[in-house]
């Protein structure tokens, strides 16, 4: 029996991981990724040591019911340079991605080792353009020209790219001076120490190219646009606050309103509003089920963005930059949106922006713009060649928030909504069915439950 496992990157690995773990009878994991190396995906791909995790050792074990696994592994990582790893590493600690992605690498080599007898894995580099199924099995056809069989399929394609932002001149998206993902290899690659930049964006990508230029020795002004031009804030150690009390009519109103109180509630005895939101991470999921589709419309306009920004929050190295820079005046954010660039022959950028509440402009002057905007979650729009195969056959369906509709086990719906029993996924693919409030923490639970759901209705 065969597993296939579309994507290679985090949420591909520990779904390899945990059917390693868990299979006990014969079988063949089919691990697909259209790039070396494997496990690491966007996220952790970077080898720039002073780009942190954003949670510390603590939330990022594999394991659901091994929190201190990834802890335990660090602490024994003697092979790793100082420079990367800290002489003293507690659960509290904030380490470079480039770490975590040396973890869920050796983690899966060990799970690889260990598994049963007749339980193996296989590494593919290459890519599926399409799949064909019958009643019980799907044949993947890869760009090699090679095919492979499969019982069942983890779509495992995590963060999409950002969508280029609406502007009065999209011809400057072909110009050499835009970089369309912050993710790039090219996104700093050759940018002068004195020339001006323009992040469009201000979440975690924005703080890690920020915290980059500045370990370049970038002396220029680093501009920042967002829609509400505000930057992560840091992490704090505070008194975790009592579970957050679901409204008896949970409404999008009644839930803002309730949030409103317990932060007044907060402040006015003198303590800190982290808790507070962080309350809402365990019940996150079921307050954005009981919402409406209309109401979750209202979620994604109006409150995700400010919500995710004060969720997602930076070790305080990073704070430490991003502050020193604010103070120097090096670094500005302006609240708003792009409405027009205008490059000269000199390669001098014109960037005219839009600021929030306000019918004036403001022009600035730059000779690099990146845009380090969040992953674009509407599959409708998206140019992965088995997104559009499948989407033409009509085996799966995109949801009207983003992402795919998917049953609550995992497996996607066609446009019909009725579920397959051979195509399934998890990660950033159900932000729609289940919020966008993803980590590795919220993954590596999606991850047992899929493995455990595969192996359970294998032939």
């Amino acid at each position: 029996m065969k597993i296939a496992i579309i994507g290679g990157g985090a949420s591909g690995a520990l779904v390899a991981i945990q059917l390693l773990h868990q299979a006990v009878q014969p079988l063949t994991i089919l691990l697909i990724e259209r790039q070396n190396p494997f496990c690491l995906g966007v996220a952790y791909s970077t080898q720039d040591i002073h780009h942190l995790l954003n949670v510390p050792v603590s939330d990022m074990s594999v394991f659901p019911n091994d929190q201190l696994h990834f802890l335990r592994w660090a602490q024994n990582q003697h092979d790793l340079p100082k420079k990367v790893l800290a002489s003293s590493i507690t659960a509290d600690s904030f380490l470079p991605r480039l770490v975590y992605g040396a973890y869920l690498q050796s983690t899966l080599d060990q799970a690889e080792t260990n598994a049963k007898p007749g339980v193996q894995l296989e590494r593919i580099t290459d890519q599926v353009l399409g799949i064909q199924q019958t009643t019980n099995e799907a044949t993947l056809h890869l760009q090699s020209g090679n095919s492979l069989q499969a019982q069942k399929v983890v779509l495992a394609l995590g963060n999409p790219p950002p969508t280029n932002p609406n502007v009065d001149t999209p011809d400057f998206y072909k110009s050499d001076r835009y970089i369309r993902s912050g993710w790039s290899a090219q996104a700093l690659k050759g940018l002068e120490p004195n020339e001006p930049i323009l992040l469009i964006g201000s979440g975690l990508t924005s703080i890690d190219l920020i915290v980059s230029l500045a370990n370049q020795g970038h002396c220029s002004t680093i501009h920042v646009v967002s829609r509400h031009g505000i930057l992560p804030p840091g992490h704090r150690t505070n008194t975790p606050s009592p579970a957050f009390e679901i409204p008896s009519v949970p409404t999008l109103g009644h839930l803002v309103r309730k949030v409103r109180e317990d932060l007044h509630g907060a402040e006015t005895q003198g303590l800190d509003w982290r808790p507070v939101l962080d309350s809402l991470r365990p019940v996150f999921t079921k307050l954005w089920q009981s919402l409406t589709l209309k109401e979750k419309e209202r979620f994604a306009r109006h409150v995700r963005s400010y919500l995710l920004t004060h969720l997602r929050r930076i070790p305080s190295q990073a704070e430490g930059v991003i502050s020193a820079m604010l103070q120097s005046g090096q670094l500005l954010v302006h609240a708003g949106r792009v409405r027009a660039y205008y490059e000269d022959s000199s390669g001098s950028i014109q960037v005219i922006i839009h600021p929030r509440g306000t019918k004036s402009e403001i022009v600035l002057h730059v000779r690099r713009i990146i845009n380090a905007t969040g992953p674009n979650y509407n599959y409708q729009t998206l140019k992965d060649p088995l997104v559009l195969n499948l989407l033409k056959q009509g085996v799966i369906s995109p949801h009207p928030i983003g992402g795919l509709m998917t049953a609550p086990n995992g497996a996607l719906l066609d446009t019909f909504k009725i579920p397959s029993n051979l195509l399934y996924t998890l990660g950033p693919s159900r932000v729609g069915d289940l919020g966008d409030l993803l980590s590795i923490k919220v993954i590596r639970h999606q991850a047992l439950a899929l493995a455990l759901e595969l192996l359970r209705h294998l032939p």
